[in-house]
Parts: C-alpha cells; sequence; structure tokens
C-alpha cells in the first residue's frame, strides 16, 4: 500500500512509505536495527579497496566471525626494524577475532618474530631453572634454525678458555652462515641479518651485536655442562624483548593496520553496550568512503525503500571523518536526503579538516568556533543547515580513546616487556553515540534518551590519557579538550561535540543537536518549538513513529471505517511502541477533503506523556484509500 506522509510543522516534507509483506512483522516491540557503515575490510599495499561490499548481521556471539569474514587478512609493508638489508619487511596477519590486534598476537602471526619469542621463553626457563643446559641446548636445536643457533652455541663454548676471567671486550663476531634457500622470516634467517659488525640499518636505538654474542655470554663459568648465570641472561632477554618491541611497534603504528584496529575496536564497543536480549539488530556494511554514495544507494537506499528487509532501518551509523570539501558536504547532503525518505536517522563525525586544521585540539585557540562557519569554504554547509533533510543528521566530533596504550604499568603484555610508541588508538565519536542509542531503547523502548547525565547521556568507563589543560595536568577519555562555551557554540552551528570534565571517565552529552538551522519566530514559543524540532532526538522519535505508522498502514488494508481505522491505528501503535500512557497517542481520521476516495489521518504523538524527555509533539499526517 501506498501512504502519503507529512511530518512536524515543515508542510513542504513528504514522504512516501511501501509495505510489501507487512505480515512478516510480529505484533510486539518494533525492533531497532542499526545500519553500520564503514570500511571493514583491509586495502592493498598502493591504498586500493580489496573487498566488495558486504551487508552481514554483528552481535556479541558472532563478533569474530563477522571480523574474520569481512575484514580476514590484512597484508601490510613494514619498516624492518630487525636491521638487514631490506628498509621493508612484507608481513600477513589473520584477523579473526579482537585479540588479533593484540601485540602478542602479532609475534605469533610474524614467523620470525615467533622464533625469537621461542628463543626468548627458554632463555626465561634457563634462567630460572626449569632448564638445563642440556636441555636447552635440545629444544632450541628442534626450532626452525635451532642447529645454526645451537652451533653457535658450542663455537662460543669452544672458543672460551676453561677458567677465563669475565671478559671486558666484545668476543668475535660468529661468523656468518651460509645462505639457502628462501629467507622466510626464520629465526635462520633473522640471526642472518642481525649477525654483522656494527649496528645494523634502521634498527633503531638497539645495538644488535649484543644478539650476536648472546649465545657465547650465556655461560658465565665457560665450561660446558656449567649452569647459567642469571646475571647473563637478564640482558639478552631485555635485548630479545626490545628487538620484539620496535617491530611491533612498526607493525601496530601502521596507518592500515591501526584504522582497521579503530574500526573493529570501534564495533566490539558499541557490540559489548548493547543488550542484545532486546530486539535491537546491528548490521555491518563495508562501504569505502570514496565508493560510499554508490553504495548507499544500491545496498541501502533501493533494498529499504522497497521494504525488502525483514525489518527497515531504524538509524544508520557513519564511520567517517568528513571535511568541509564540496565532495563531502555534497555526500552528507545526499545520504542525509536519502535517510529522510527512509525516515531513519544518519549520525556522522566531521574530522579536524573539516575545520580546515590538523587537530580538533586548535579549536581551543578561537574565541567563538562559529565564526569560522560565516567563511566562504562553508557556503554548501550553511546552505544545507536550510534544507528539511539536515534534521535527519546529526554530526559529531572528538574522538574517544578505544584502549590504553601498552606498557608495563597499564595494559601489560604478559609474554614480553613492551611499550607501545605514544600513538592513542582514538575511536570515532559515532561509537559512542551509538552506544547511547541501544542503550536508551533498551531501557525505555525509544533512542531519544540520549541526553543528560541522569537522562541517558553518559558515555562511561572509558579509558584515560595524560593531557594538559591550561597547564593542569590531567586525564581525559577525549582526543581534545573543548570547553563548555566552545560547545554551545558548536551547537549552533550544527554540530555535536563530546565534551568531558577534566580526570573523568564519562563524557556526557548535555544536548544533542541536529545539522540543521531552527526557524525563528515573532512568538518565542513558536521559537522555542522550531528548536525543540530542530534537535536530533525529536528525529529519533519521528522516524521510529513513522516506520511503525507505515507499517501499521500497510496491515490495515482497504475498506475500513474511520472508526476502526481509529482503534486500530490507536491500538497497534501502542503495542508495537510499548505506549500505555493515556493521551500520549491521539489518531483522528476525516473524509478527505481534496480527494474524496481517499481518508486523511491525524496522528500525535506527545512523547513527555510516554515518559520521555521530548516535549515537542510530533505530528504525522498521511492519506489511506478507502
Amino acid at each position: 500500500m501506498e501512504i502519503r506522509m507529512k511530518m512536524g510543522s515543515d508542510d513542504r516534507r513528504k514522504v512516501e512509505v511501501r509495505v510489501e509483506d507487512p505480515e512478516r512483522a510480529a505484533r510486539g516491540r518494533f525492533p531497532l536495527k542499526l545500519l553500520i557503515l564503514s570500511e571493514f575490510a583491509p586495502r592493498d599495499e598502493w591504498g586500493a579497496p580489496t573487498a566488495e561490499p558486504r551487508r552481514m548481521e554483528v552481535d556479541k556471539e558472532h563478533f569474530g566471525e563477522a571480523l574474520k569474514q569481512l575484514a580476514g587478512t590484512v597484508a601490510l609493508k613494514v619498516s624492518n626494524r630487525l636491521g638487514g638489508p631490506a628498509k621493508e619487511w612484507p608481513v600477513l596477519l589473520p584477523l579473526n577475532g579482537i585479540k588479533s590486534f593484540h601485540p602478542e598476537a602479532i609475534v605469533e602471526s610474524v614467523p620470525a618474530l615467533k622464533d625469537l619469542m621461542a628463543v626468548r621463553e627458554r632463555l626465561v626457563r634457563l634462567r630460572d631453572g626449569a632448564l638445563s643446559d642440556e636441555t636447552f641446548r635440545g629444544e632450541l636445536a628442534q626450532l626452525p634454525g635451532g642447529a645454526d643457533v645451537l652451533a653457535r652455541i658450542q663455537t662460543a663454548i669452544r672458543s672460551r678458555p676453561a677458567e677465563a676471567p669475565p671478559r671486558e671486550a666484545s668476543p668475535p663476531v660468529p661468523e656468518r652462515p651460509p645462505a639457502g634457500g628462501e629467507r622466510d622470516g626464520s629465526l635462520e634467517s633473522l640471526f642472518e641479518m642481525v649477525a654483522v659488525p656494527g649496528p645494523a640499518p634502521d634498527a633503531g636505538p638497539v645495538s644488535t651485536s649484543r644478539l650476536d654474542h648472546f649465545i657465547s655470554d650465556v655461560i658465565s663459568s665457560g665450561r660446558p655442562g656449567a649452569p647459567a648465570d642469571p646475571r647473563t641472561i637478564e640482558p639478552m632477554i631485555a635485548e630479545l624483548d626490545a628487538m620484539l618491541g620496535l617491530q611491533v611497534n612498526a607493525i601496530l603504528h601502521h596507518p592500515e593496520f591501526k584504522r582497521l584496529e579503530a574500526v573493529w575496536r570501534g564495533v566490539k564497543f558499541l557490540v559489548d553496550r548493547t543488550d542484545f536480549r532486546e530486539p535491537i539488530r546491528i548490521e555491518l556494511l563495508h562501504a569505502p568512503k570514496e565508493k560510499l554514495g554508490e553504495i548507499f544507494e544500491r545496498e541501502v537506499f533501493q533494498p529499504e525503500s522497497k521494504g525488502a528487509a525483514e525489518a527497515p532501518v531504524s538509524v544508520i551509523i557513519a564511520d567517517y571523518l568528513f571535511d568541509r570539501s564540496r565532495r563531502d558536504i555534497e555526500l552528507l547532503q545526499e545520504l542525509a536526503g536519502k535517510a529522510e525518505r527512509l525516515q531513519a536517522p544518519l549520525v556522522a563525525a566531521a574530522g579536524p579538516a573539516f575545520f580546515g586544521m590538523e587537530s580538533i585540539d586548535e579549536l581551543n585557540r578561537l574565541d567563538a568556533p562559529a565564526t569560522l562557519f560565516d567563511q566562504t569554504e562553508y557556503v554548501k554547509w550553511r546552505s544545507f543547515r536550510q534544507g528539511s533533510a539536515s534534521r535527519w543528521l546529526a554530526v559529531l566530533l572528538n574522538r574517544f580513546l578505544l584502549r590504553l596504550p601498552y606498557g608495563p604499568d597499564q595494559n601489560r603484555v604478559k609474554r614480553f616487556a613492551f611499550r607501545e610508541e605514544r600513538s592513542p588508538l582514538w575511536g570515532n565519536a559515532v561509537w559512542g553515540l551509538a552506544s547511547l542509542l541501544t542503550a536508551s531503547f533498551a531501557k525505555t523502548g525509544w533512542c531519544s534518551e540520549i541526553t543528560g547525565a541522569r537522562g541517558g547521556g553518559v558515555i562511561e568507563d572509558l579509558p584515560l590519557w595524560e593531557i594538559e589543560r591550561g597547564g593542569e595536568p590531567g586525564q581525559s577519555p577525549l582526543e581534545a579538550p573543548i570547553s563548555e562555551e566552545h560547545r554551545i557554540d558548536l551547537a549552533q552551528s550544527g554540530l555535536l561535540a563530546l565534551t568531558v570534565r577534566l580526570n573523568s571517565d564519562a563524557v556526557v552529552l548535555p544536548s544533542a543537536p541536529s545539522v540543521h538551522r531552527a526557524e525563528r519566530y515573532p512568538d518565542p514559543r513558536e521559537t522555542a518549538l522550531s528548536a525543540a524540532r530542530a534537535a536530533f532526538p525529536y528525529q529519533l522519535i519521528a522516524g521510529r513513529l513513522s516506520q511503525v505508522v507505515g507499517l501499521v498502514a500497510g496491515e490495515i488494508g482497504e475498506g475500513k471505517s474511520p472508526a476502526v481505522i481509529e482503534t486500530v491505528f490507536t491500538e497497534a501503535l501502542a503495542s508495537f511502541l510499548s505506549v500505555s500512557a493515556p493521551g500520549a497517542i491521539e489518531v483522528q481520521v476525516k473524509e478527505g477533503e481534496e480527494q474524496p476516495e481517499w481518508y486523511d489521518l491525524f496522528i500525535t504523538f506527545r512523547p513527555d506523556r510516554a515518559g520521555l524527555a521530548i516535549s515537542a509533539p510530533v505530528g504525522l499526517s498521511l492519506s489511506l484509500r478507502k
């Protein structure tokens, strides 16, 4: 059935809703379906997308499977920090769970690092007395390339006098083993890379000469069969840790690996904070940003417009950072326009480039960020804010920390001593808002309760990092400190900035503006009502209401009297929306004034009477054929 709708006070907006098979929707709470748009798959070494668009559902139980199916394996070329002639080192890393991004998983996936770890673990056991010298030799011989290592140990022992005093000078460099076969990153090829006099190229601050000589230093007395001295083993373990750390850092902070980790930790953040016992579904759609417009049209807008999905998309989350370029603003306009037609609010984010800056922190240098939007670069943005589609879009800024950096004091790596380079892993602000949407729905059946410290607007228990604000050191979960004055200024410009108090792990959303610039009227009450209808929570309510109305209209069929239509709509809406408060839903049916063969329906939902924070009534009108 085709339904003609107009929502709120904007008479220019008309929405067509088509319900192909309304019987598929079981009576009960209408489900919430979040559609996450992001680039979930890795790019190749030239930066080109490698995977076709793919859409799949994710929850707590199937997170690992989704990661494996959408991401699979990432191939990187990283800086060679182990020394040798090669400046870059190809690595292939399987991604089948969130632990795949952990340093220990990286070590296990890279043969050379795995072999280094095997030597380290045996040295630890030798140091602790859990291995004898002979057992250590035997286990080392069983490693890939172990015969070469054992030969080095034996050569080092034979080269030292039985009762020699402790050496002051470095021992002779062992002879380089002959090269043979492919250098597959095994221990043998690794020692071939590092067994050279002097420091190796690209080896960083760690001296590889100690590794060249560590075998002869393990045996303190110089006599075969003598126990190893822990004091000589500890520096060897530390040297192995340093080499592992250098190479793991190079992989961990490779731009593509870091991008993928941020995307999937964002998904994990949302999934972990969603109560799937409620009728909540989360779908992921792989879509590189440069192809987002065409993918959205083909994979989302067309099937959703035809009612092909079992349940319509409720909210769309776009995990990208948009800038102020004409291309990006037009893309946001296009997506928001289609979101309006689908009655599915859209959440996106702005990066520093949206303000012509390198860092969000640069906003603090401005007295009033809103003055930026008077510049010619924002002509398209100002025009976009005037249109009705902008009501359906929220644009956030200020990323939050997804995990603590690895180090000895926090987020410690157990198998080796590792300290991550200071380069935080930031998560798109959209993940924080998405978690509030699912939490609000689980609690109230609506996504609108996302503002205020007591109203569901708290994103809590976030990791913290050290910052300085106004010369005062402290901790914060956010990328940049944004003052309350700047937050209000940005909100008036159509942006939702995440802010936090110093030394707090909880972000509070005092308000949630949409991009839309609210109309002003001579009557202050009309202006206040216009501002309320421009808030994003209002659109979250309006979108859900219109989708449920479309479903009920598809079920009701033709040939019903006005009284029957009113009763059916009132009861069905109350059931689908879990609203029992009297006066919250009002349905009026009248004869069509312009088209006698149609009924005109007027539906009013008063959120405050249903216990929600929104005070502005949501009005919706539609026409049904008699």
